[in-house]
């Protein structure tokens, strides 16, 4: 309980990230106080038994310490403590929607949202980034394209964030060059760590219906 803590207190105290120096030398800490703590003999323990115990919990905490290492070096652990609240898809001149955890299960599925939009217009990526107050970095929107049976990146566009909103820092990119099929929009730090990102299925808009009570002052054709 206490290294989650400090993993979560330490950025906003210090006011700036941390890297995978700290959590190691926190864990490192932490564990030895604990242990210091449980090998002094209060009422004179058998201390065969103590140090087995200090030895089996010594390795546990070691695996522990190392499969979170390993996670952060696969990044699977986000930049701590950046979290991105919201994503939203916004056409111009058509019906915008949020990824939220359903449509974000599907599109990681293979079921992204459709979204219209006519070409030459822009679509926005909007996203919401939490970030402690006193604190500002920069993300990083990369556009990409399912293109040839792999993800291209057409765009990396980089929007600064500061911290001290409850509901996140609210920032967008835009994009106008498109073309129809599978998107996704990847929301990572300047060191490509992923916040998350959004996928959508990008369609021309149908044409609209004509208006059959529409009037016209033209008068009819004489035949």
């Amino acid at each position: 309980v206490a290294f989650h803590f400090g993993l979560a207190a330490v950025p906003v105290l210090w006011g700036d990230f941390i890297g995978p120096t700290l959590p190691l030398l926190l864990a490192i800490f932490l564990g030895a106080s604990v242990h210091f703590l449980a090998a002094i003999p209060w009422k004179r323990p058998d201390m065969g038994h103590v140090n087995r115990t200090l030895f089996g919990s010594s390795m546990g905490a070691a695996a522990v310490a190392v499969a979170e290492l390993l996670a952060w070096r696969a990044d699977l652990i986000p930049p701590l403590p950046l979290t991105l609240m919201d994503t939203r898809v916004e056409p111009e001149n058509h019906e915008a929607y949020h990824a939220g955890l359903f449509w974000d299960s599907l599109a990681g599925m293979g079921f992204p949202p459709t979204v219209y939009w006519t070409p030459g217009l822009r679509v926005g990526a909007h996203t919401a980034v939490f970030l402690p107050r006193r604190m500002e970095t920069t993300v990083v929107h990369h556009w990409e394209h399912w293109k040839n049976d792999d993800w291209t990146e057409t765009d990396a566009i980089q929007l600064v964030v500061r911290g001290g909103r409850s509901e996140g820092f609210r920032t967008y990119s835009r994009k106008r060059h498109l073309e129809e099929g599978a998107w996704r929009v990847r929301i990572t730090t300047l060191d490509d760590r992923l916040l998350g990102s959004v996928r959508f299925q990008l369609e021309h808009a149908p044409p609209p219906e004509p208006d059959s009570d529409a009037q016209t002052d033209t008068p009819p054709a004489e035949g």
